[in-house]
């Protein structure tokens, strides 16, 4: 019968057993030769049909072709079950059908001729899938043959039984891999039903302790037990005079007792019975001897007990089989028994290295004596194994005491090489021992082939699994030829067994080797030896054998219970102290590790869900797992946990071939894995689907050890000191890899492990090779290991640790109304984000009344002490109060939901004071819009939170609504990115979906923390509130209320002292700052511990000044704090109390801290004040000295970081206290604006203000030695420049630029000290009384500003390669700055004093005046040279800031952008002033070349030098005379030069484009041609300038375009060179553009389009298409835009992100062009397919924009094909820009001089000897405030010459 047919009968059993009837149907299967007569008398011995059915069905599918063959003969007998046999086979065959069908098109595919695939091959494959593993049901050939040809129709079949089957033309889809079933024994029903326990030997101190106890011993002498250490194995070994000596608290009567009780254990362990006789559970009755009763014959039993029912007085009789015997010191033959002096192996366990027999000593157990059914029966044989006639025996007896032992339900041990009471002169048990002739593997092969051959098909089976394998024990002392002692043990679990009768071929010698065999026959035990029973005996066990398996059934559960009990109780408690180190539950900081092997072939994804879900419930910090099919994996996937997974251990090897190939990856793992909630899973060896084979132990140590060594190192290096538990979790046999790896993990945390194992099996050979390796001692295996329990146990013990889940599936609301559930695996891609459920709280399962009021008071409680609000603050009523300022957000919240742009990203801002409670009035808003829109908290901004965000919007909604998103305190610049980062992907997405468009995408919830919002309000009209520490009537109002309430419950014994409640009693009191300081005065008085009160002090310390408020590791304090008295009780090991400080604080401290858990390594334990406004309360009153002056706080914050107990340690912990260290020294308080409210930190500034700059620079000096920080030596040096000490802002700006080369803003601080020191030199010579300075005491300004340049220009290189999410223009803005500050120094040069002289000497190249010629070589450098370069180098810098302004879209960070914008103006006017032209006539005594470069210094002079410049005068008034007096100065250059140069025609191009929008004249007034010539000579020039211009490649492109109203084209090759190159110099220009679709790639700006009109009208704007008016894509469908813009035809790629148009010139020569999208096309209805656009032409190169199916133009009944009756386009008109040149050095010289004038004659008046007039008598008293003035005007000029030195 085959496997399909056998699920047929398995499915249907209870049925057919039913129904069958068997009577007539034996007699047909006989004649049909399916059955033999054995098998029918083995059937018809059965008392009842059903029973006769039951071993009918049983005996069928070990038959050949038996299925048929009973369907035959059933037809004969009973029709309808025949016919239901053929159904039920043919509805089989097609659901496997179906199901192979599916798994064969997952790995085969149709091939050519030559490619074959074996049958043999595909079931394999098929073998493989979890179906066919649970249900062990595989398809037979010849239907899995037709299930293949049904599925690959082309397949042909060919081949024959001798050279196998296979199948032509099919292949595998992926390269071949071999797959082979999983073979390994199972222990079936584990240890714990056999019966046995752990030997006094194996106790541990616990159990000792809990033996104790229940024998009546003292709790004080017990606890001297536990001191001294005194295990099992000590406990066994100890004297009367020992208990005496070495314990002192025991009384005579309890060490009496405990000597007693060792006897009676051991006795017990040994077989004997000290208690007397002791009856057994069944209800059979034994002889006096112990000899059980013979039964009656046959013909003694009536008619009516032969039908099945049976006599009280027959019960009674046979039940004897199973009663427990007598125990006796007397052998059936009277001969008295010795003193038993050798312990048996313990029952069912594996031989240890340490079990031995001694030569001729005398077993402690009695050879067939019987207490219990799971106390084990034995028999001694002894025979000569080594012999034929031995092995015979071996068989023979084997089979026989298992038949007996089967049958009689009872376990039993035999023993070869014992001597049995038969045995002769030998005494009964001695051990004598047995030679082997081969190895022990030939001997279980021997004993298993027999037991298969000689029980019964349908139980073989059953016997080879309750036969265990055979036991090898050693006999001592060795001889020459080793001998043992054979033992089998026999375990008939009833979950095997059930109430079956076994049967056996008794085997009989035969020569040669085999066996041959006798009848079948029964055996069962009788006069303590296996005896056959037959005829009238058989038919009572027939009978009774019901009886037996339900008593046998019965005592396992009992034994069951008795573990679970006493055991259990014990190996739990073992577990809660291993794992949560000594405490109830998890409480502190722990760490845990969990290295897991592989696991057994049964333990399928349904038993890990019923018995291993702790695997997913323990919050791990990292797996490593030792499995390559990911088996557990897989299962805590499946269960919605959050997990990260790294493909293997080599990821963290610098060397490996991931990692040598990208340097940083390394590095990005680790810093994600510190920073990941998710807990890294790690794959040792291999993973089967990444393509990563498994190794054996030795390949394994070659080649993955050093990498998996890395990765036990990095989690070693971030876990503290002693706070980690490494968890080896044992699932199977197969951990030989995993003992390899063992060592690394017991080196990098030692004494920190624990092991969990099941079986004996499993764990007691690791612990054992463990011991063998050194790894570990004796003590740590009884201490560390839990052996034995089950794992339904251990799933039940970490579910009462970690309690009632308080959590609930989260469901999002949609569009509709409906609810739909966000499953963890998708959460777990959106990781950024903590999604609110639309039901959050409602579905948790705390379903008791009493408990969820508990909770909610527990809540409560730490909300009101100052803990963060959680969700069930709000969902407790009457928990939270909203706030009057939250419901105003609220309301602007939902107004901006409502917003109809479409992908519109809305901002509401809610400003609060630290301590006011911006983050819980803002997660209240969140809590009230729950059920009407999804709402979220962004835990961390990165690059695909915007992603996520527009997920969570869309996830199963067509139709989605606007969502919420809370930003909570988050860092400001990354906070504008996310914002357009979503404005840009949101507008993409509804473009995509036409169902999507105009619609709202997100509202961001901006919660941001200000140090003080007094007197400050929030723009009318704008989108923000501000809270402040002011509460309104209502709100004191709900606080007296409730601190009224919650003073009742207190009373009442319900609740806690709301006087502890600090942070709530703040709020009541409306932030008084005097019940503040009263409070924190009185609590600091109740903490007597030095070390607490230091340890507040630094908490204190570091919340008041970190802006961030962040919490503090707990664990960085382990070391400042293990002096603490802790309480008594177990921990894990000898170190454990000393780092559970944190669980034994104060009540004091606990009431001013905060207990919180933190994101790093998963969620680690923190630490941190209640509140904001305690910190600098309570520091300053821990600063206070007993009758001293207050301790400075530079003191403060040097004690804190030399306290070597807290930094020296090196983990995780450490560095994120260093990170709160380098914020707390580094970060500035930010204005609502933006902008820095202060120079420095606020730890920083107070410094200064209280103490001196000098000590503040000493305090972060000493910062800096501890957080080597590049950013904390640039504070160094920013505030050594403020203290103009220029050589330490060098040193260590240099520093900072070291550490950091790679960063743009510390080089920027660096060429800073530069500027700073060429402008301090301005203030000294506008100060000093001799105005004019000599020639070479300009020289070291020079040379300073010269090496500011060039850090200046680092600082630019560096920042254009960044990969910041904004741009940093800081270095060309200072390159500009430190020019025109050394450009003013020149002014106090004696030869420069003219500024005409200056300004020639820099623009003309040929001139130097008198006195300069020295500069030509001083100390052998050419200043004159660096000089006149002056000019090309500022030019080149404003050329790049005036493009990148024009060409790409505004900066994200707005502020820094307007800052940047405002000073670049600025400095524009001063440089126009040196290297522009003040008169507007041009001298006639220039020469041509001279001239033209007049009139180019005249555009520079008017700004209009580049595009932007020129279309910024359309703004301006008078605009159109002003163009035409710029085009009229550019056609001049044209005209005077034969070959125009590239300035001109840039400029003439740029000025005609213009002229377009002031009126329609210009469109026949400007000749197209000369706009094509000019572009193309422009194009050909474009290499002759030194800057990187892209106009040229845009004015080619747009005037060349073939289209069809003009008649200039380029040839489609000429376009495609150009549009290569034009992308190669936009990246060269713009080097951070390179990678698309990265945050930080700005978009760049769309000027031009191609129109419909002719010629010059063929081309447009932006703004003359007025799209200002129109908003969205709709401004693609207005009537005008239609009617203006011309369409191209082309095709739209397969990915809808270009467009390929087919150009064709004159020549008849075509190409296809490649145009990008504006944006990527979603619909792929258009992909591939013809589609019409319009043409912009970006600074990046022409696009496609309005892409539709369709032409749109179509529809317009108008169409304006030419110039002709178009309307003047109007130009939008401003205001002239303010051009004031306030701020020059030539203003600041107009207003110093007569202030220096007049001082200077008061000093000439005071030397005087005469006397003064009156009028120099005033003249003189104005003295000081002429200095005033004078020093007020130097400070003004410098600030403005520092205009961007703290941005």
């Amino acid at each position: 019968m085959n496997d399909l047919e056998k699920r047929v009968i398995s499915q249907n059993r209870n049925f057919l057993e039913n129904k069958l009837d068997v009577k007539d149907l034996l007699t047909l299967l006989i004649q049909e030769s399916v059955i033999t007569d054995d098998d029918e008398e083995r059937i018809r011995k059965e008392a009842t049909r059903t029973d006769q059915a039951k071993k009918l069905l049983s005996i069928l599918p070990y038959k050949e072709d038996s299925f048929s063959c009973l369907v035959n003969c059933v037809e004969k007998t009973q029709r309808f079950i025949a016919k239901k046999l053929q159904t039920w086979k043919t509805e089989l065959v097609e659901e496997w059908t179906v199901m192979v069908h599916g798994w064969l098109e997952e790995k085969f595919e149709e091939g050519n001729t030559e490619e074959t695939v074996s049958i043999a091959e595909i079931e394999d494959y098929v073998k493989q899938k979890p179906e066919v593993k649970r249900v062990r049901v595989l398809l037979p050939q010849h239907h899995l043959i037709t299930a293949v040809a049904s599925c690959f129709p082309g397949a042909q079949c060919v081949g024959d039984g001798r050279t196998g089957v296979f199948l032509r033309k099919l292949r595998r889809k992926v390269p071949r891999q071999s797959y082979s079933v999983e073979q390994g024994a199972t222990n079936v029903g584990g240890d714990n039903a056999t019966g046995t326990y752990p030997t006094m030997c194996s106790w541990t101190i616990d159990h000792v302790c809990h033996w104790l106890d229940s024998i009546g011993v003292g709790q004080e002498a017990i606890g001297q037990f536990r001191s001294e250490k005194v295990d099992g194995r000590v406990l066994s070994d100890i004297t009367r005079d020992e208990l005496k000596n070495e314990f002192s608290t025991l009384r005579f009567g309890e060490r009496k007792t405990i000597m007693m009780e060792i006897e009676k254990v051991k006795a017990k362990e040994a077989g004997t019975n000290y208690a007397g006789s002791r009856q057994g559970i069944s209800d059979m009755p034994t002889t006096g001897t112990g000899r059980r009763q013979s039964t009656p014959h046959r013909d003694s039993v009536s008619e009516g007990d032969q039908s099945g029912n049976t006599s009280p007085k027959e019960m009674t009789e046979h039940t004897a089989k199973i009663r427990a015997v007598e125990c006796s010191h007397v052998d059936l033959s009277g001969r008295e028994l010795l003193k038993c002096s050798e312990i048996c192996r313990t029952f069912d366990r594996i031989v240890k290295v340490t079990d031995k027999y001694t030569h001729h000593d005398v077993l402690s157990c009695s050879e067939g004596q019987q207490q219990d059914l799971l106390e084990p029966i034995h028999r001694f044989v002894l025979t000569d194994l080594s012999k034929d006639e031995g092995k015979f025996s071996l068989a023979s007896e084997t089979v026989r005491f298992a038949c007996a032992c089967l049958n009689d339900r009872t376990n039993g041990t035999l023993h070869f090489g014992v001597a049995s009471r038969t045995s002769g002169s030998e005494k009964t048990g001695e051990i004598l021992g047995t030679c082997l002739s081969g190895e022990q593997q030939v001997y279980e092969r021997f004993v298993r082939k027999a037991i298969s051959t000689c029980f019964v098909p349908e139980q073989r089976d059953i016997a080879l699994a309750c036969v265990r394998p055979l036991k090898f024990i050693e006999v001592i002392p060795t001889k020459a030829t080793p001998t043992f002692v054979v033992e089998i043990d026999v375990v008939p679990m009833y979950s095997l067994c059930e109430e079956e009768a076994f049967f056996i071929l008794v085997p009989r010698p035969k020569t040669g080797e085999g066996l041959q065999f006798e009848k079948q026959a029964v055996y069962s035990w009788r006069d303590n030896s296996p005896t056959e029973i037959h005829d009238d005996e058989l038919i009572r066990f027939m009978k009774f054998k019901q009886k037996l398996a339900e008593t046998r059934k019965e005592r396992e559960q009992q034994n069951m219970r008795r573990f679970d009990s006493t055991d259990y109780s014990m190996l739990k408690d073992k577990l809660v102290n291993l794992l949560c180190l000594g405490e109830d539950g998890f409480i502190g900081d722990v760490y845990p590790i969990l290295v897991i092997s592989k696991p057994a072939d049964y333990m399928d994804q349904s038993y890990m869900k019923e018995n291993m879900n702790f695997l997913h419930t323990i919050e791990w910090k990292a797996v490593f797992d030792f499995d390559e099919k990911a088996a557990v994996c897989d299962f805590i996937i499946n269960e919605d946990q959050l997990i990260k997974i790294s493909t293997t251990a080599d990821d963290f090897y610098s060397r490996s071939n991931k990692n040598i190939g990208d340097p940083d990856r390394l590095k990005s793992l680790e810093e994600d894995i510190r920073n990941s909630i998710p807990y890294q899973w790690i794959f040792v060896n291999g993973h089967s689907r990444t393509g990563v084979a498994s190794l054996d132990p030795y390949e394994w140590k070659k080649q993955k050890r050093e990498g998996f060594k890395k990765a036990v190192d990095f989690f070693a290096s971030e876990i503290p000191a002693g706070r980690a538990i490494v968890v080896f979790v044992l699932l199977s046999k197969e951990w030989k890899v995993m003992l390899e790896a063992a060592e690394e993990f017991f080196s990098a945390f030692p004494d920190q492990w624990m092991c969990i194992a099941k079986e004996e099996s499993v764990f007691q050979p690791w612990n054992e090779e463990l011991l063998r390796r050194h790894c570990i001692d004796k003590e740590s295996t009884d201490n560390h290991v839990i052996g034995g329990m089950p794992w339904e146990h251990v799933q039940e013990a970490v579910q009462q640790i970690r309690g009632p889940s308080r959590t609930g599936e989260c469901m999002l609301h949609t569009s509709t109304g409906a609810l739909v559930p966000l499953k963890k695996i998708t959460l777990n891609e959106l990781g950024g984000l903590d999604v609110l459920s639309a039901v959050q709280c409602e579905n948790a399962k705390i379903q008791d009344s009493d408990k969820l009021d508990d909770y909610r008071k527990k809540m409560e409680e730490t909300f009101y002490k100052g803990g963060e609000v959680d969700w069930w603050n709000f969902y407790f009523p009457e928990n939270v109060l909203e706030r009057t300022i939250g419901k105003k957000a609220k309301e602007l919240a939902q107004k901006e939901l409502q917003n109809d742009s479409n992908g519109h990203i809305g901002k509401v801002t809610v400003y609060h004071e630290p301590g006011a409670g911006g983050t819980t009035t803002c997660k209240h808003i969140l809590w009230d819009l729950r059920k009407t829109r999804r709402c979220a908290i962004v835990r961390n901004i990165s690059e695909q939170t915007h992603k996520q965000i527009l997920k969570l919007w869309s996830f199963k909604d067509d139709h989605p609504k606007a969502i919420v998103v809370l930003l909570d305190n988050q860092d400001e610049e990354k906070s504008r990115v996310l914002q357009a980062m979503l404005e840009e992907t949101a507008k993409q997405m509804t473009r995509e979906e036409p169902s999507r468009q105009q619609i709202p995408v997100c509202v961001l919830l901006v919660c941001r923390r200000h140090s003080t919002l007094s007197g400050r309000k929030a723009p009318s009209g704008t989108m923000m509130v501000s809270l402040k520490h002011e509460l309104d009537e209502r709100e004191l109002m709900w606080f007296k209320r409730k601190y009224k309430e919650l003073e009742e419950n207190y009373e009442e014994n319900s609740g806690v002292d709301p006087k502890h409640l600090i942070s709530f009693n703040i709020l009541k009191e409306n932030f008084d700052q005097g019940y503040i300081k009263r409070t924190v005065t009185t609590l600091l008085d109740d903490i007597t511990c030095n070390k607490e009160r230091l340890l507040l002090k630094y908490i204190a310390l570091v919340n008041a000044f970190e802006l961030g408020f962040h919490s503090l590791p707990t664990c960085a304090f382990d070391t400042l704090m293990v002096d603490l008295p802790y309480a008594p009780g177990p921990r894990r090991g000898p170190h454990a109390v000393s780092f559970r400080w944190e669980t034994n604080l104060s009540k004091g401290i606990r009431i001013l801290t905060n207990e919180v858990y933190s994101q790093g390594l998963g969620y680690i334990h923190s630490i941190r004040i209640t509140s904001p406004l305690l910190s600098n309360v309570i520091l300053t009153q821990l600063r206070k000295r007993p009758n001293e002056v207050e301790e400075p706080l530079s003191k403060v914050v040097a004690d804190f970081f030399d306290n070597n107990d807290i930094f020296k340690q090196k983990c995780h912990a450490r560095d994120k206290l260093l990170k709160s260290v380098k914020a707390m020294l580094v970060t500035r308080a930010r204005l609502p604006s933006g902008l820095p409210e202060g120079m420095f930190s606020p730890l920083v500034q107070e410094v200064i203000d209280k103490e001196t700059m000098e000590i503040a620079a000493l305090m972060l000096q000493h910062g800096y030695r501890l957080t080597e920080d590049p950013f904390v030596s640039q504070q160094i040096a920013r505030l050594y420049m403020h203290m103009k000490d220029w050589p330490n802002a060098e040193t260590y700006a240099k520093y900072a630029t070291d550490k950091m080369p790679s960063n743009s803003f510390v080089w920027d601080t660096y060429g800073r000290v530069f500027l700073n020191q060429v402008a301090e030199k301005y203030r000294q010579l506008s100060l000093t009384e001799q105005t004019k300075i000599q020639v070479d005491e300009v020289i070291p300004v020079i040379d300073t500003a010269s090496r500011g340049i060039e850090v200046f220009r680092k600082a630019q290189q560096i920042a254009d390669n960044e990969r910041h999410m904004s741009s940093n223009n800081a270095g060309y803005i200072g390159e500009i700055e430190i020019t025109v500050a050394l450009l003013d120094c020149l002014n106090f040069v004696q030869v420069f004093s003219d500024i005409d002289v200056l300004h020639r000497f820099l623009v003309d190249e040929e001139y130097v005046p008198d006195g300069i010629s020295c500069l030509f070589d001083f100390n052998g450098q050419d200043y004159v040279s660096r000089l006149k370069q002056l000019q090309w180098d500022v030019r080149k810098v404003l050329v790049r800031l005036d493009d990148e302004s024009e060409q790409l879209h505004e900066e994200m960070n707005e502020h820094r952008r307007k800052i940047h914008e405002k000073v670049r103006l600025k400095k524009k006017t001063e440089l126009h002033i040196y290297f522009g032209e003040a008169s507007e006539t041009v001298p006639d005594t220039l020469s041509n070349a001279e001239k033209c470069q007049y009139r180019r210094r005249l555009l520079f002079q008017r700004d209009t030098d580049t595009l932007g410049g020129i279309f910024s005068l359309l703004h301006q008034v008078d605009a159109e005379r002003k163009l035409c007096e710029v085009s009229d100065l550019i056609a001049a250059n044209i005209r005077l030069s034969a070959t125009p140069d590239a300035y001109d025609l840039r400029a003439m191009i740029c000025v005609n484009l213009a002229l377009l929008h002031i009126h329609d004249k210009y469109l026949n007034m400007i000749k197209y041609e000369d706009m094509v010539a000019w572009s193309r000579r422009l194009y050909e020039l474009r290499d002759t300038v030194p800057f990187i211009w892209l106009e040229p490649y845009l004015f080619f492109m747009m005037f060349n375009w073939p289209r069809k109203n003009t008649s200039v084209h380029l040839r489609p090759t000429e376009l495609n060179a150009a549009l290569r190159q034009w992308k190669e110099t936009y990246y060269q220009k713009y080097p951070r553009q390179l990678e698309e679709g990265k945050p930080y790639r700005r978009t760049d700006n769309t000027k031009f389009f191609l129109a419909n009109g002719s010629d010059m009208a063929s081309i447009t704007t932006f703004d003359q298409l007025d799209r200002r008016q129109i908003k969205g894509d709709a401004f693609w469908r207005y009537p005008h835009v239609l009617r203006k813009l011309q369409r191209f035809r082309g095709h739209l790629s397969h990915d809808g992100v270009e467009v390929m148009v087919n150009l064709q010139c004159a020549s008849r020569e075509d190409t296809v062009i490649q145009i990008p999208t504006s944006f990527p096309i979603g619909n792929r209805t258009m992909w591939n397919q013809t589609v019409f656009f319009v043409i912009g032409f970006s600074w990046f190169g022409p696009k496609a924009f309005d892409v539709s199916r369709e032409d749109p133009t179509e529809d317009v009944t108008y169409m304006v094909a030419d110039n002709q009756n178009q309307k003047p386009m109007s130009v939008y008109r401003q205001t002239a820009r303010n051009r004031t040149d306030k701020g020059t050095h030539q203003w600041f010289m107009q207003q110093l001089n007569p202030i220096v004038d007049k001082l200077r004659r008061i000093k000439e008046l005071q030397r005087l000897k005469r006397p003064l007039t009156r009028d120099e008598e005033r003249l003189v008293q104005q003295e000081h405030r002429l200095g005033r003035e004078r020093q007020r005007l130097v400070e003004e000029r410098q600030r403005h010459l520092l205009a961007c030195g703290d941005i």
